[in-house]
């Protein structure tokens, strides 16, 4: 078969905007060129299709492997394939990885074997780089000891993120969440920080379209290793069987990428990735995420610890949510429970269920509620007007044919469900509704108010893609967009349409029957109506819960003007008004009457404004004005509707506000002063004091003839020391007005550590030799790098010694060291064997100047700036200082730096010199 001609099965055409989301990603047609892939049938492995570039791995011509059992061109991987299939037949175990041994010495390759789609697929890759130091047993121990105990899902995305940044060394690691609608958002992330930050982005569900998270959901690792790199087309046996139907490469790990993603992919700045599924109760939760900028291809033992670490995450999850879920339930069941009693004899069921507070809108947690029954309408709460109300019911209920009751109408967007929604007087976004019986028509509904958001997207989400040249081109940015999201409620939870969609049932339960239930609801609307017509008494019920001065207008039914009805006592006290005086007036004229503006008296239920009233009890006040809907009753015989309007006195509230503004506005150009004097004093004095230092250097150095007697010498290094420490004071009081101004910025770069830290210690060797201190630092030849600021950590380094230098008595011991922390980051630590600090001024000394007085400190001065400088400069790193000490031991002053500014030491050997090093004392 040699003279055969293989045929290249050609690949799907790149998509147009028409069919992007049907473009048929799992039969790319190629693979990814850092690997080869065989297609064989079974039993006698037979090649039927293989990769264009099987030579390089294989050294066979394409020809000699085409159409010919495995064992021809490759014996012992053959062999080591069968070997493979018989322990998996066997049940021993998964046996899809192994290793495969080339013809003529070649290099053994990394084999993964799969079946799908009645096709057995033969993957084969060089070994790649697996990260160093990457998560052992214990690492993965204490990761799922760690995670039992997170209480929410941020949490452990959060230590998730973490730990696959430390084992990994991806420039980028992410945990992606996907919401209800398919889009997603960051919810952890790890980064360098040169790589812009995506938490908390959202993506818009055209990111990663249906097909793509379907193959997220079959195949649980991804890796592309080079986006910029070539792809190599499968080829084809001519004569071999079911030559023509595309092979599926959706389970293969070789798979070539689509065009549209990688050009995505390099728009977002990203060389390589590396992505594992989040499967939570077998749907596809999210996704880990990593990012790299160049070029990388992983080992497989990278992308194993990765699927493990998925795996445990992903179990994490499942068990939060299900706890989450279980709480739901009890909190659902012990509201429903708390209307078993409404139907009670003697008491008003509309009442219970829509006025108490163990009734419809703690079930529904809503701003309103209302019934429907049998065309009466009565409404508690923030609620369309019951006309309204009845044309949502006969629109949207499920009674029509087919309709169930117990089926759920559910929108949190009333406006997409019902088009005049936007028309109705009362401004609602989301509607639950349920048929509680068909006949008479029951129906329960609950509302909520419009609740605005601003969401922050990774780019437009409204321009996922665009047409270039007449081809599909993915955004080119993914800077943060905000969109302000109107009309919308929050979405109700699955706890609250499950009880909402148990509540038939339950009521029928707690009144007797469904006969029952009709007859009490029928029953209970009218005299529900009666009482809100005539007893005030009932009415104040309601209100005295209300805070501030509340005044209750009613209107009757066929009646577009409000009229006052009552008031509670905090509105008579405040206005000294007696119901009489304004019972039966029109409202506007009552509130004219207290000095209420126009356009407040206008304003529709729900909103609410500020002004300014002249009240009697307390002359004059700022207070703020709602108006609420309270209840809204419309029967066949009559209607009614009673609106509060709410005055609330936050006068002095707001002289607070102002005298916080005044405060801060004069802490500010305080603030402005102190920087500019500084700045100027700065410029001032280092002119005079390096002419100063430098002159005294020329003379200490006799540089145009000896000084004569030896004491000019003396003076002369005395009067250098002292300018060059006040040099270093004025750099350091300079250093913290920045800071305190917000206007110290770190300039990050990728630092050695170890070699920094080294250097330091040098540095103040002389010190300790004078001291007669000895002095010790301890670097780990692996100490990682630090994203940071070289010249900040420097000060840090040089200042936590030179202050343990100073106060450690003579023959005492300074020990310098990083060390390597649990969750991951890296930490500074300076120990010494002086003084020590007494525990109830560790506080205290980071404040700017605070000293401790005690012989010592009298004895070798100092500032007191040094300890509050590095708190300030580990905090701008979002680090921290913390400072162990006792009285006569000594003291211990560590800083910790986070998980995403550690970088694992590519070389650790460069180091190796610097492990252990002394500077004797004198």
């Amino acid at each position: 078969m040699t003279d055969l001609v293989p045929t290249a099965i050609p690949a799907p055409e790149a998509p147009s905007l028409s069919d992007c989301a049907r473009e048929p990603i799992h039969i790319p047609g190629a693979v990814q060129a850092h690997g080869t892939l065989l297609v064989l049938a079974e039993p006698d492995l037979t090649v039927t299709h293989a990769a264009a570039n099987l030579a390089r791995y294989l050294g066979v011509p394409l020809e000699e492997v085409l159409g010919f059992p495995l064992e021809r061109s490759c014996p012992a991987g053959a062999a080591a394939l069968r070997a493979a299939l018989a322990e998996e037949a066997r049940g021993i175990g998964p046996a899809v990885r192994f290793d495969f041994e080339p013809p003529a010495g070649r290099p053994v390759l990394e084999a993964r074997f799969h079946r799908h789609d009645g096709r057995a697929l033969l993957e084969l890759e060089p070994p790649g780089e697996d990260a160093p130091g990457g998560a052992g047993p214990p690492d993965l121990a204490g990761f799922i000891e760690y995670l039992e105990g997170c209480a929410t899902r941020y949490d452990i995305a959060r230590r998730t993120a973490d730990l696959v940044s430390r084992s990994t060394g991806f420039d980028r690691v992410m945990v992606y969440r996907f919401l209800p609608d398919w889009s997603g958002d960051v919810i952890a992330e790890v980064r360098h920080a040169t790589e812009p930050a995506y938490l908390g982005l959202h993506f818009p569900a055209s990111d990663i379209p249906l097909q793509a998270r379907e193959l997220y959901r079959v195949n649980l690792l991804r890796s592309i290793a080079d986006v910029r790199g070539e792809v190599v087309p499968l080829v084809a046996d001519p004569t071999g069987r079911d030559v023509a139907r595309p092979v599926d490469l959706g389970r293969s790990n070789l798979r070539a990428v689509s065009p549209i993603h990688l050009e995505y992919l390099r728009n977002m700045g990203v060389g390589a990735t590396l992505v594992a599924s989040l499967m939570v109760g077998g749907r596809l939760w999210g996704l880990i995420a990593c990012h790299h900028a160049t070029g990388r291809r992983c080992g497989a033992g990278t992308r194993d610890l990765l699927s493990r670490i998925a795996l445990i995450a992903a179990g994490a999850l499942e068990r939060s949510i299900a706890a989450d879920i279980a709480q739901a339930r009890r909190r659902t069941e012990a509201r429903l429970a708390a209307l078993d009693g409404v139907f009670d004899s003697g008491r008003d069921s509309v009442a219970a269920l829509l006025c108490g507070d163990r009734g419809l809108r703690d079930l529904g947690m809503a701003d309103g509620v209302a019934l429907y029954v049998d065309g009466a309408v009565a409404a508690f709460g923030r609620t369309p007007d019951t006309h309204e109300i009845r044309h949502l019911v006969e629109r949207h209920g499920t009674s029509a044919p087919g309709g169930t009751c117990g089926a759920v109408v559910a929108t949190d967007c009333l406006d997409e469900l019902e088009p005049q929604a936007s028309a109705f007087d009362e401004t609602v976004a989301g509607m639950l509704m349920v048929e509680l019986a068909a006949r008479p028509r029951l129906v329960a509904l609950a509302f909520r108010r419009e609740v605005i958001q601003e969401i922050f997207w990774g780019g437009d989400p409204q321009k996922p893609a665009s047409a270039e040249d007449g081809r599909l081109s993915p955004r080119k940015s993914f800077e943060r967009w905000r969109q302000t999201v109107t009309g919308r409620c929050p979405p109700w939870s699955p706890e609250v349409v499950d009880g909402w969609g148990e509540l038939p049932a339950r009521l029928v339960a707690a009144a007797g029957g469904a006969d029952r239930l009709a007859d009490r609801l029928v029953g209970d609307i009218r005299r529900f109506h009666t009482w809100t017509r005539f007893d005030e008494p009932a009415v104040h019920g309601l209100i005295d819960v209300l805070p501030g001065a509340v005044l209750v207008a009613r209107r009757a039914a066929g009646d577009s003007v409000f009229h006052a009805f009552t008031m509670n006592r905090e509105f008579r006290r405040i206005f000294d008004i007696v119901p009489d005086e304004v019972a039966g007036r029109r409202i506007d004229d009552v509130l004219s009457l207290l000095g209420v503006p126009p356009a407040i008296r206008a304003m529709i239920p729900g909103a609410s404004a500020e002004t300014t009233l002249m009240a009697s009890a307390a002359g004059e006040r700022t207070v703020s004005i709602s108006r609420r809907s309270l209840l809204k009753v419309d029967t066949e015989d009559d209607g009614t509707a009673l609106s509060a309007w709410v005055f609330q006195d936050i006068t002095s509230h707001r002289r607070t506000e102002e005298a916080l503004r005044t405060a801060r506005d004069q802490a500010l150009v305080a603030s402005r002063s102190k920087s500019a004097f500084l700045a100027n004093m700065s410029h001032e004095l280092r002119t005079p004091l390096n002419a100063i230092i430098g002159f005294s250097e020329l003379l200490a150095d006799e540089l145009f003839g000896p000084l004569g007697d030896a004491k000019y010498k003396e003076y002369v290094n005395d009067i250098r020391h002292a300018g060059e420490h006040l040099l270093s004071l004025i750099s350091d009081l300079l250093d913290i007005s920045k800071i305190e101004a917000g206007r110290r910025t770190i300039n990050e770069d990728l630092i050695d550590l170890g070699s920094l830290v080294a250097r330091c210690c040098s540095m103040i060797s002389d010190l300790a030799r004078r001291g007669d201190v000895q002095l010790e630092w301890h670097i780990p030849a692996t100490a990682p790098n630090l994203h940071a600021d070289a010249r900040a950590v420097r000060q840090i380094v040089v200042n936590l010694l030179s202050n343990a230098v100073k106060f450690t008595p003579a023959g005492g011991t300074v020990t310098c060291r990083t060390l390597a922390l649990q969750d991951g980051g890296v930490a500074i630590e300076v120990q010494d064997t002086g003084i020590g600090i007494a525990e109830e001024h560790l506080d205290r000394v980071l404040e700017p100047f605070y000293q401790v007085d005690n012989s010592l400190t009298r004895q070798v001065g100092g500032t007191g700036l040094g300890l509050s400088l590095v708190n300030a400069i580990a905090n701008l790193h979002q680090g921290r200082l913390v400072l162990e000490s006792k009285v006569g031991c000594g003291t211990t002053a560590r800083v910790e730096f986070p998980p995403w500014r550690t970088v694992p030491a590519q070389d650790g050997h460069s180091r190796a010199g610097l492990a252990v090093q002394a500077a004797p004392a004198a």
